[in-house]
């Protein structure tokens, strides 16, 4: 699924909003996973974007996490992410998974090293590039 887009266009509507808990606005939903975007945890700082993610399960569902610990019941993952405009690389700042009663399974605090934009195909920032950082 190619949501990197969707969500590109979706950062650029978080700068226009005002400051304010969570905006939670869904960008795309199949096979049982909906991905929602936080509107309102756009920030912009010297050059780096940072923006919340947030995927839900229809059904709790075996999570393989970002530091390969498996997990079983995940219902909800909820990830931050930090774009650098300049070095073009973003990290995940960290992520916590819930369970159906919003429970935490497990949680990452910690910032991951950075990684090239569109290193990964699939990622939530592997488009984002284009549209965060203008040239």
């Amino acid at each position: 699924m190619k949501i990197a887009p969707t969500i590109a266009l979706l950062c650029l509507a978080g700068f226009a909003t005002s400051s304010q808990a969570q905006a939670w606005n869904t960008v795309i939903s199949q096979n049982g996973q909906t991905l929602d975007f936080d509107a309102a945890s756009v920030e912009e700082v010297n050059g780096v974007v940072s923006f919340t993610a947030r995927t839900t399960f229809s059904q709790p569902s075996a999570y393989t996490s970002s530091d390969g610990q498996a997990l079983e019941g995940v219902s909800v993952a909820v990830e931050s992410y930090a774009v650098d405009c300049s070095a073009h690389t973003y990290t995940d700042r960290g992520v916590r998974y819930s369970n159906a009663a919003g429970e935490l399974i497990a949680g990452n605090r910690s910032s991951s090293t950075a990684k090239p934009l569109g290193s990964v195909t699939q990622s939530l920032v592997g488009g984002l590039l284009p549209t965060l950082c203008p040239s």
